[in-house]
């Protein structure tokens, strides 16, 4: 575990891996399980949270209603519930007191009535869904048991994280290794690029730690994170490039102190 650490503060321990076996694929392995344990419990929480705020929006603001027979019914509910938006409309309107062709009005709109729920997207694209040919039948506590229910699949979330980590490290072990390639060429260092693909899946160590940190602690609160990240990442190259040009430097002088 001293080794992650020495990536903190020590350039001659990068310059070192570029001769010794540094295990790439192990660090690459271990960024994507860090990556998606941090994300996973991240994206977790917060979906648990949010259906927790939808079960009791559900369960303290909403009347009781049922769906059954393909009809909608809401109680106590003698007025026709809206919520507008801008150019934007939902109505709730179990008892048809409104006329549907008012919807005409707005750009973007949502209206159920006991039968069917018309979803209007724009002037031009309208769609209709009649309940008769849906064959549902659940009720208001039906919806609060299925919220409380939903909370434990959560984690279920790791799957795609993980999914996503195993095919975007790959690809950003790659990008940064032809960054470093590109910084090395304008310093007139020749390195072999499976050289730099290796040293690249450690480089990005510290940029990964940081995003980790900006997401998950600080909720994004760090401001131009991908411009950050590239600094470092350049910074660590040109320090190698210029370790690697002093180190061939005394070769030469010692070569030449051989030969005298």
């Amino acid at each position: 575990m001293k080794k992650y650490f020495r990536l903190f503060y020590d350039i001659e321990f990068y310059r070192e891996l570029m001769e010794k076996n540094g295990h790439p694929i192990r660090q690459i392995f271990f960024l994507i399980v860090l990556s998606t344990l941090a994300y996973s419990i991240f994206a977790g929480v917060g979906i648990t949270e949010l259906i927790t705020e939808a079960k009791d929006y559900v369960v303290t603001e909403v009347n009781d209603f049922k769906f059954e027979d393909g009809k909608l019914s809401v109680t106590d509910n003698d007025e026709a519930i809206i919520f507008e938006d801008g150019d934007g409309i939902v109505v709730i309107d179990t008892k048809s007191q409104l006329e549907e062709a008012f919807i005409d009005n707005y750009n973007r709109a949502i209206y159920i009535n006991a039968e069917k729920v018309i979803q209007k997207k724009s002037q031009f694209d309208t769609r209709i869904i009649k309940f008769e040919e849906m064959n549902l039948g659940f009720n208001k506590s039906d919806v609060a048991a299925f919220l409380e229910n939903a909370k434990a699949f959560a984690p279920l979330i790791m799957i795609p994280i993980l999914l996503f980590q195993l095919i975007s490290k790959w690809i950003y072990v790659l990008i940064v290794g032809i960054i470093g390639m590109i910084v090395l060429k304008i310093m007139k260092v020749d390195v072999d690029f499976k050289y730099l693909f290796k040293i690249s899946a450690y480089i990005i160590t510290i940029p990964t730690i940081l995003t980790i940190i900006n997401v998950v602690i600080l909720n994004f609160l760090m401001p131009l994170m991908s411009e950050l990240n590239l600094i470092v990442i350049v910074g660590y190259f040109i320090l190698i490039g210029k370790g690697l040009k002093k180190n061939k430097s005394l070769n030469t002088e010692d070569n030449n102190d051989k030969i005298s």
